[in-house]
């Protein structure tokens, strides 16, 4: 695969240490109450346009703009399937690292190519030309232009980490947005984390040297697009979107703070892919749906990591499900020299630890050398690779997703289709969630006469007949807690991984003491487990409700909070995963978004 596409989702540990933004209400029990919001992106004028009536839900597609090259099929904006889509992100802008204003990354193939049938009334050609040209066709399709990547995230980390950085970058993203008519940017940096080594190894002596300060800098700077693409909006009378490519890395999450960007989106493409890989040498699916308690990367841990319904439910702490899109993955990520695994099939074997992805013709999209093999297929090439009776396909009906070994040859490939596809959907309509997102276009298939199959949108117009008819996002509504009433709580803490420590503050303004004896009650998501107590006596678990577990705090009989004083609580140990058998393991580029 070709060196500018991009390499996701190195996950090389994977734990969870919960954020607590994912505590969503947080009452005391007395006939009061309090509460920590939750937050959601501010209402803008002027709102976005109602979707096509057939598009209730998101289809969100990327499009590389490599993939006018010979092996991703000579992929050109007029191949795009227009009428299955809601939404095209432009891979990839760039920021600037002189200027810290978003540049072009292929200056020649956006705006300068001469493809057929460009508009001679614009300034520019490209692949820019040919979207507007298209807008015009399917006005209901939105473009965004996605800044980053893999590749292309370096710039962020000095632009973010000054005010006149922040405010140069966010001025030129409404200059390309006005000048090149996209509806919206897409941020991808990978990653504005606290967790260290958590991105591009090419990134590391921009990176590492910020690492306490990169999330801070990134809430500030998603502050920042969203006042100014909300100003130029109401100049323009057009609604500017603002959406991110989120990492699903529990591990990376573990940097992020409370989540307090993500207040500012309009929604979250959760890049729910590239959970296992050959960075390591844990065999399994890269984008499961469930978790599995077979899993031997997350066996130790309490709660299953790595998959598409832990990240859901991670991000519905800080986002209603209408504005969560979950990310499909169209290739291949694969393993040679595989042993053991369940039934001998290789699902949850093992592997080298170096060196031992998938290569030849089980790695068509690999990166070349020195980059490491990485079993990268588009999904047709995959089921090419099918017609050959030695390469089985197999379902695990666990995680939902398929497989393919060759048990001669110990070459296991995880990868999608439309019936991994199929639960994929129903999950996003039972959950109310805003719709999918896939990474990319040039990776679809289409069968031709003779049985064999290449570039297409097979799966892409499986989503869009399986979600023309669903009811509009949302969900059903949170089981809700007493309302808050004259007193306070704050919180506060920190990460070191792989542990969450908080403080906790309650603050009585009722008028009246309360008395011993009283109870906190409190939401948490069943991503997490609660392994110790604050020291207010008991801790409790008292229900289950939709996709949060509820607590009970219990106050000593003694334990007064007197009226204008307050109670903390300092340095709980609330949540806990072990790192034994765990190791870290270094990020390794896979070529593969």
């Amino acid at each position: 695969m070709i060196a500018k596409a991009r390499a996701k989702r190195k996950i090389s540990i994977s734990y969870l240490a919960a954020l607590m933004s994912l505590i969503v209400l947080v009452p005391l029990y007395t006939g009061t109450g309090a509460s920590l919001p939750v937050a959601h992106a501010t209402e803008t004028t002027p709102s976005a346009p109602a979707p096509a009536a057939d598009h209730p839900r998101k289809i969100v597609a990327y499009f590389p703009e490599w993939g006018d090259q010979e092996n991703k099929g000579f992929y050109t904006v007029d191949k795009i399937p227009w009428d299955k889509i809601t939404h095209i992100n432009y891979a990839f802008a760039k920021v600037n690292p002189q200027t810290n204003k978003i540049d072009l990354m292929d200056r020649t193939a956006a705006i300068e190519k001469d493809y057929p049938g460009q508009l001679t009334t614009l300034p520019f050609k490209g692949h820019f030309n040919q979207l507007i040209k298209y807008k015009q066709l399917y006005p209901d399709v939105r473009t965004l232009i996605s800044v980053g990547g893999w590749s292309g995230s370096g710039g962020f980390f000095n632009m973010a980490n000054s005010e006149a950085g922040r405010e140069a970058f966010a001025n030129s993203v409404v200059d390309f947005l006005r000048t090149y008519q996209f509806n919206g940017v897409d941020i991808d940096w990978e990653y504005p984390s606290g967790t260290g080594q958590s991105g591009n190894p090419n990134d590391f002596a921009v990176a590492e040297p910020l690492r306490t300060v990169n999330y801070n800098n990134y809430v500030l700077l998603m502050k920042k697009l969203r006042e100014k693409l909300d100003l130029a909006g109401s100049q323009d009378n057009q609604k500017y979107d603002l959406t991110i490519a989120a990492t699903a890395s529990s591990w990376i999450l573990g940097g992020m703070k409370l989540g307090e960007a993500n207040q500012y989106l309009d929604w979250a493409n959760l890049m729910t892919y590239d959970f296992h890989g050959a960075w390591n040498g844990y065999v399994g699916p890269h984008s499961a749906l469930y978790p599995d308690s077979r899993d031997t990367e997350t066996a130790a841990l309490g709660t299953p990591v790595l998959n598409t319904d832990w990240a859901v439910r991670y991000y519905l702490g800080t986002l209603p499900p209408e504005k969560i899109v979950i990310g499909v993955p169209y290739y291949s990520q694969g393993w040679k020299n595989v042993n053991g695994g369940i039934n001998n099939t290789g699902f949850y074997g093992t592997a080298p630890t170096t060196g031992g992805g998938a290569d030849g013709q089980y790695g068509i999209w690999n990166d070349p050398a020195p980059e490491q093999p990485a079993g990268a297929n588009p999904i047709w090439h995959v089921l090419n690779l099918l017609k050959d009776p030695a390469n089985k396909r197999y379902f695990d009906p666990v995680t939902k997703t398929p497989y393919l070994f060759n048990a001669d040859k110990k070459v296991f490939l995880t990868y999608e289709d439309k019936e991994s596809l199929g639960y994929k959907l129903d999950y996003i309509k039972q959950k109310g969630l805003g719709g999918m997102m896939f990474w990319e276009l040039t990776g679809d298939y289409s069968e031709q006469s003779d049985g064999t199959y290449t570039y297409g949108n097979s799966l892409t117009d499986f989503a869009y007949d399986q979600l023309k008819t669903a009811s509009p996002p949302g969900g059903a509504p949170k089981p809700q807690l007493p309302e808050p009433k004259n007193f306070n709580l704050s919180f506060s803490g920190a990460y070191d991984h792989p542990n969450y420590t908080y403080s906790l503050k309650i603050t009585n303004n009722t008028g009246t003491d309360i008395s011993g004896g009283w109870k906190l009650e409190f939401d948490l998501p069943t991503t997490t487990t609660l392994t110790s107590a604050w020291g207010a006596g008991s801790v409790e678990q008292i229900s289950t409700a939709w996709d949060f577990n509820r607590y009970r705090i219990t106050g000593t009989a003694t334990q007064t909070i007197a009226n204008g004083a307050s109670l903390g609580y300092d340095e709980a140990e609330f949540f806990r995963r072990s790192t034994a058998n765990h190791p870290e393991r270094k990020l390794v580029p896979t070529g593969i978004r």
